[in-house]
C-alpha cells in the first residue's frame, strides 16, 4: 500500500520514502498516534478557528489542552503568522492546520508555510497539515503538499474523503523534515504501529484496485457538491441574506 501511495503522490513531482509513511485505520486514530508521540498530558497543542469540531474531543481524550488561533476573514480565512499567539505557540507541542479547512476552504501554500516556517523552528514543534480534503479544490488555487526538509511537517490523509469510502478504514501519517528527526520520530511511531496493529490488510490488498476508480468517484463526488455550491451562491448573493450573515465562499 505504502509504494503504492508514494508513487501516486511522486508522479505530482515529489520525492517520498515510502519508509516515512505510516498506515492507521482513520485520521483520528493518526492523532491519537501522534499525539502520544509529541505531547504529555497537560501538553497544549494549537489548533485552527473556524475549524472543524474535532481536534478538541480527540485532544480531551488524550488529556491534552486544545488552544485556538483565530484565522481572519480578511485574509481569505489563511494562516498568517500573525494569528499565532508568541505566548501560545511557546507552551505549545504542535500545530495542526487542516488543508483545505473544513468549514472555510482556506488552502495552506507553499508561500503561507514559508511564513510561519521560522516560528516552528524557533519554538522546535512540528507542523501537522489534514489533507482529507486536498482532492476537492474549487477557484484558481491549487493545493500543493508540504514537505520540507529543514522543518518537521507530517501529513494526515485517508481513504475516507479521497476515495469517498470511511468504511474502508484506512489513513496515514506521511513524515518529512530533517533526516534525524524522521528516524527518530519513525521509531517511535512504529512502536505504536506496531502496538496497536490496526491497520487492516484485506483494504490494503484491494487498494490497487480501489485507486483505478479514484477519478471516477471524485469526478461524481465535485460535480455533487458543485450544484449545492451553485445553490449556495444563490442563497448568499441575495441582500436579505448577506447583510445578517457574513459568508466567504472558495473559489
Amino acid at each position: 500500500m505504502a509504494e503504492r501511495y508514494v508513487s501516486d503522490i511522486n508522479s505530482k513531482g515529489y520525492t517520498v520514502d515510502p519508509a516515512d509513511l505510516f498506515l492507521v485505520s482513520s485520521s483520528s486514530e493518526a492523532y491519537s498516534y501522534l499525539f502520544k508521540l509529541f505531547c504529555d498530558p497537560g501538553d497544549s497543542i494549537m489548533i485552527p478557528a473556524p475549524g472543524y469540531p474535532l481536534f478538541e474531543f480527540l485532544s480531551a481524550m488524550e488529556s491534552l489542552n486544545a488552544v485556538y488561533y483565530r484565522t481572519k476573514k480578511e485574509n481569505g480565512w489563511k494562516l498568517k503568522a500573525e494569528d499565532l499567539s508568541p505566548k501560545d505557540i511557546s507552551r505549545s507541542k504542535m500545530l495542526l492546520v487542516v488543508s483545505p479547512n473544513n468549514p472555510t476552504g482556506s488552502i495552506l501554500t507553499e508561500e503561507d508555510f514559508g511564513s510561519i516556517r521560522n516560528i516552528l523552528v524557533e519554538n522546535n514543534i512540528p507542523l501537522v497539515i489534514d489533507e482529507v480534503f486536498s482532492d476537492y479544490v474549487y477557484g484558481e488555487e491549487k493545493h500543493a503538499t508540504i514537505l520540507d526538509e529543514k522543518t518537521p511537517v507530517i501529513t494526515v490523509n485517508g481513504l475516507s474523503k479521497s476515495l469517498g469510502l470511511p468504511g474502508m478504514k484506512l489513513s496515514w501519517i506521511l513524515l518529512s523534515g530533517p533526516k534525524e528527526w524522521k528516524k527518530k520520530a519513525g521509531e517511535y511511531l512504529e512502536l505504536i504501529s506496531d502496538t496497536y496493529l490496526s491497520a487492516n490488510t484485506p483494504v490494503q490488498n484491494v487498494l490497487p484496485e480501489l485507486f483505478r476508480w479514484k477519478n471516477m468517484i471524485q469526478s461524481q463526488i465535485l460535480k455533487r457538491i458543485g450544484r449545492n455550491l451553485a445553490y449556495l451562491r444563490s442563497v448568499f448573493s441575495t441582500a436579505s441574506v448577506s447583510e445578517k450573515i457574513g459568508c466567504t465562499i472558495p473559489g
